[in-house]
């Protein structure tokens, strides 16, 4: 559905009891009664996609060719979901739905995309294994979207 994120990957990280909570129709008194709500969801990944990109694309701009988030950097997927996330919980209607943890994760979300547009955290293409650059800055903090296995890490060492 996004880029960043899609629904299979919010229910893997928040669980479907909370997703049907925050963004379920139906019947309030029963879970078996709730379905997810796809459009509210939808509506939300659309607003967390546009501004996760609006912080990285302009540094990355690998990730403009990415369209399904299983092949996106891990730490992208975290930041939308907590974005998506926070959005549904405080859309009219749902009051009271806002947590602490919620709002300081939303808040740290866009810490990091202000850090990544500035170069504090750079971000390295998944499909390519998550080998850095030789002349990568030494002021900043990669992250991989993948497992970095120790071949691969000991092959860009030795060249």
């Amino acid at each position: 559905m996004g880029r960043f994120v899609d629904i299979a990957g919010l229910i893997a990280t928040f669980g479907e009891d909370e997703l049907l909570q925050i963004a379920g129709t139906g019947d309030w008194n029963t879970p078996e009664g709730r379905s997810i709500d796809e459009a509210a969801i939808g509506r939300a990944i659309k607003y967390a996609d546009s501004l996760v990109a609006g912080y990285v694309v302009a540094r990355n701009p690998w990730i403009a060719q990415i369209a399904d988030p299983a092949d996106m950097p891990a730490l992208l997927n975290g930041l939308a979901e907590d974005i998506v996330r926070y959005r549904l919980r405080n859309q009219a209607g749902v009051s009271g739905q806002m947590t602490e943890t919620v709002e300081e994760r939303y808040k740290a979300a866009l810490h990091s995309l202000r850090d990544i547009a500035s170069g504090k955290i750079d971000l390295t293409d998944p499909r390519d294994g998550g080998l850095l650059p030789v002349e990568a800055a030494s002021d900043s903090v990669r992250i991989s979207g993948g497992p970095l296995t120790a071949a691969p890490l000991a092959e860009a060492f030795l060249k």
